[in-house]
């Protein structure tokens, strides 16, 4: 991820006793930008542990399937790691 990471623009940090929510923007030379979350939890002074969260769809390559149809699209979807509506008719 490191190499196609361009910008992160914090909307909102949280704190609550002692954990850490960040919601962010996450940029990247590949998509649009990841709505991503990241939560830490601190212990005597240090990071403990760190929880990230976002959709990773968008950094999934294109579907190579033939077309389906919605009916079987649900089959599909779950299934793979990549975007079912990129070949549905």
């Amino acid at each position: 991820m490191s190499q196609i990471v361009t910008d992160i623009v914090i909307g909102k940090t949280f704190v609550h006793g002692d954990d850490v929510l960040t919601w962010f923007d996450l940029h990247t030379a590949r998509t649009d930008p990841l709505p991503t979350v990241n939560w830490r939890h601190v212990r005597n002074g240090k990071i403990a542990w760190i929880r990230v969260t976002f959709d990773p769809r968008p950094l999934s390559p294109p579907c190579r399937w033939p077309v389906v149809t919605r009916l079987s699209r649900v089959a599909l979807v779950g299934a793979h790691r990549c975007y079912a509506d990129r070949n549905v008719r």
